[in-house]
């Protein structure tokens, strides 16, 4: 394996150790507290992440240079 795919592969397992770890977490700090409390920094933070993530996906759509980098 060439070190790209290797880098890839270690990307990939440390998403998916995170994700483990978030979705763990989330469900655990359901099962310790009742659902009305925790609802409301749930919704705002899904809602904050959707607005950075939307918003870094249409700073990068806009781009003029999109693939024009020499890194793809």
């Amino acid at each position: 394996m060439d070190y790209r795919t290797q880098s890839a592969v270690l990307g990939l397992f440390v998403i998916g150790v995170l994700a483990a770890l978030g979705i763990a977490s989330f469900v655990d700090s359901f099962a310790l507290q009742t659902a009305e409390t925790l609802l409301a920094p749930t919704i705002g933070s899904i809602v904050l992440v959707a607005v950075v993530v939307g918003s870094l996906v249409a700073l990068g759509s806009r781009s003029r240079r999109w693939l024009a980098n020499p890194y793809w």
